[in-house]
């Protein structure tokens, strides 16, 4: 739906009837800059539970807007994840549909998932230098128009965007659930507002308990020398960790 391509000038009711005529058997979907909101976002959780053979799936720079409908529409995504049983690779990149008001559910989801491999989640904290800080009065507890993202709308309150970053609360749910997974090899967490404590605490930790990641990427615009500091730190806490984990901070891996 990228603004340049092919779909750019569909509007909602056409791409919801895009997405209903999907075939269930795809493996592969990728959804980027949909700027359709919430009943756009509503069909298209409602065929990932229908989806029979889906294996990956990315959603990029899609923003759902309001001051809940983010979040909510996270939860019901995080529930049709969980019960679709196929899901080998989940990438959300630049979303409101996993944040610290909704990590909990996504915790439990990522703990108990049996199929996923891949786990790729890229917060928005870098959004947030576009707005002043003398400015968040007017912007508290409203929405944030994006320029980034074709005019899409993203709730902000208490200087976060609640429903686009973990922040350091949410980044401690979220290790928990990645901690007790069984089936995971990749993950890749980055601008989610965390602070490089709290990255080497918590991913430590649940690097030591889990056995089956190999690969882990992390990454914070806002502080890019202390997450690198961060990065040497895990290295040096699973060391003799085995099988090895090859852990680096790229700005962005799609």
């Amino acid at each position: 739906f990228n603004p340049c391509g092919d779909w750019r000038e569909l509007n909602v009711a056409q791409a919801i009837k895009l997405i209903l005529h999907l075939p269930p058997t795809i493996e592969g979907l990728t959804i980027e800059k949909a700027p359709f909101g919430i009943e756009f976002m509503k069909i298209l959780i409602q065929q990932i539970k229908t989806f029979t053979n889906l294996k990956s799936l990315r959603i990029s720079h899609t923003l759902v807007g309001g001051m809940n409908e983010g979040r909510d529409s996270g939860l019901h995504l995080a529930e049709a994840i969980a019960s679709n049983t196929k899901i080998e690779k989940l990438n959300l990149y630049k979303t409101d549909l996993i944040g610290v008001r909704n990590v909990a559910l996504w915790a439990d989801v990522v703990a108990k998932n049996k199929a996923l491999k891949s786990l790729k989640c890229s917060g928005m904290d870098e959004e947030l230098k576009k707005i002043h800080s003398t400015a968040w009065t007017a912007y508290e507890h409203s929405t944030h128009n994006s320029s980034n993202y074709n005019g899409q709308i993203v709730y902000c309150a208490c200087g976060i965007f609640p429903d686009a970053m973990l922040t350091d609360e949410g980044y401690k749910v979220l290790a928990k659930g990645i901690a007790l997974n069984k089936s995971l090899e990749t993950i890749n967490l980055t601008d989610h507002g965390a602070s490089n404590r709290v990255i080497v605490e918590v991913l430590g930790k649940a690097l030591q308990e889990n056995k089956t990641i190999t690969k882990v990427n992390i990454s914070e615009e806002s502080d890019k020398e202390g997450v690198e500091h961060a990065v040497q730190e895990l290295r040096g806490i699973i060391k003799v960790r085995l099988p090895k984990i090859q852990i680096t901070n790229i700005t962005y891996e799609p």
